[in-house]
């Protein structure tokens, strides 16, 4: 009894030791991975272009590779084509996400999907701080995460908005091209083959900027715009919102 005492007296020390950037990490990497898996299992198993021909273990198999390669692997073993859309859109999700900070994964990483998480949830529980497990997420951290995300998703959806311009291809299909090459991952719905001159620079363009990263290219133009007054406090005022 002692000994079952004192192993659960160290797991628990063990799991305390964990920075909250690692419980972050972990948490955020193992709900994308089996949450992905899973979504994809059920929308596509009866799909016969994906997975509906195979064995139930080979459909886990299947489901499960395509949760993790879309997380900046760039590997298929299923063409991307011929998943349904509904498997498409989860897929764009995992990809635009991504891997961690400190790593070459692209995407907008975990941490900052899972700040903007923990941000909503303290506002609906009424905190006047960001906290998640007893610790509060820095002001610094939160406005980086908000930017990360919007420029991201701003640079996918303006590309988005041109690569169908000069293709005239099915939504579905360029999203999921510029998706991609905004997370540097590599995947495409047969699309890429096809592009003309214009498509293939607009998909160059994006995949640079994604490797680059949103935050060095806002740090990048904020240096070059030489603003001196960053600390200068001014008074604040409210906004109405929604």
């Amino acid at each position: 009894m002692q000994d079952l005492v004192k192993g659960k007296r160290t797991r628990k020390n063990f799991v305390r030791g964990f920075t909250l950037h690692t419980k972050l990490v972990l948490t955020t990497t193992v709900i994308l991975l089996f949450g992905g898996a899973l979504l994809i299992l059920a929308l596509d198993w009866n799909n016969a272009s994906s997975l509906g021909s195979l064995k139930p273990a080979q459909k886990a198999m299947a489901a499960f590779f395509q949760s993790v390669t879309t997380r900046t692997a760039g590997f298929e073993t299923i063409p991307q084509a011929n998943f349904s859309d509904g498997s498409a859109m989860v897929s764009m999700i995992l990809m635009f996400i991504g891997g961690s900070p400190m790593g070459t994964a692209g995407g907008v990483k975990t941490t900052t999907v899972a700040i903007l998480l923990v941000v909503v949830a303290s506002y609906i529980r009424g905190d006047s701080d960001t906290v998640v497990w007893g610790r509060k997420v820095m002001e610094e951290n939160i406005r980086t995460a908000v930017v990360i995300f919007f420029f991201a998703l701003t640079m996918a959806f303006t590309a988005t908005v041109l690569l169908i311009s000069v293709t005239g291809s099915p939504l579905l299909d360029c999203l999921y091209e510029i998706v991609s090459a905004v997370a540097t991952v590599g995947l495409t719905r047969s699309l890429t083959p096809t592009l003309p001159a214009a498509g293939k620079i607009i998909v160059i363009l994006v995949m640079f900027m994604g490797r680059l990263g949103p935050v060095t290219l806002a740090i990048a133009l904020r240096r070059r715009s030489g603003r001196k007054d960053v600390d200068i406090q001014r008074p604040e005022q409210r906004v109405l919102i929604g």
